[in-house]
């Protein structure tokens, strides 16, 4: 009978504790736009930004087939520099099979990734002055207006504070706590 009414406590207790909680979680819902995590999320994919950018700029039929042309182009060349980018870090880690790196190798493959990188950055910026060339006047000052926009979406989420290691890392960089004591022979 002890167990039963233990248990029985236990249940109560639990189903209180819930209660609490689901209240807590309505009483203090914040609306969407006050979460900092989805102000700053990159769209999803393309498409949302494509919109943006046709809806913003008030795009003719014929300048939305030109941005389409566009895009096509760019795309490609994006994923053409993605596949060079990946293909030169794979050879720049495979670096570490040997037993000492060769900085020859090393340096060179440094300066074509840092190149990858310089191409993607001049294709994209080629993109946006392609895009702008066809705009009306009062387009182009809709455009300036989306510069910023664009900075986010192009741009990768920030990272973590580079000074400080992940969580998972600590452990690592602590040193250890018992050291074995030294042989003196």
């Amino acid at each position: 009978m002890k167990k039963e009414t233990l248990l029985k406590y236990a249940v109560a207790a639990l189903l209180t504790l819930n209660a609490i909680v689901i209240a807590f979680l309505f009483l203090n819902r914040r609306p969407p736009e006050a979460l900092p995590m989805l102000q700053s999320a990159p769209p999803p994919n393309g498409r949302i930004f494509d919109s943006i950018v046709t809806t913003r700029l008030q795009l003719t039929d014929k300048q939305q087939q030109q941005f389409e042309t566009l895009k096509q182009e760019h795309r490609s060349q994006m994923r053409e520099l993605d596949g060079e980018y990946r293909r030169l870090l794979e050879n720049y880690f495979a670096l570490l099979r040997d037993t000492a790196i060769d900085t020859a190798k090393r340096d060179s493959l440094q300066k074509m990734i840092g190149e990858v990188h310089i191409q993607k950055a001049s294709a994209t910026l080629t993109h946006f002055a392609a895009l702008k060339s066809f705009c009306t006047p009062s387009q182009k000052m809709l455009f300036e207006a989306l510069i910023p926009e664009l900075s986010r979406v192009i741009l990768p989420p920030p990272k973590m504070d580079r000074n400080r290691p992940p969580h998972d890392a600590a452990p690592l960089l602590d040193e250890p706590k018992n050291h074995p004591p030294e042989r003196r022979d």
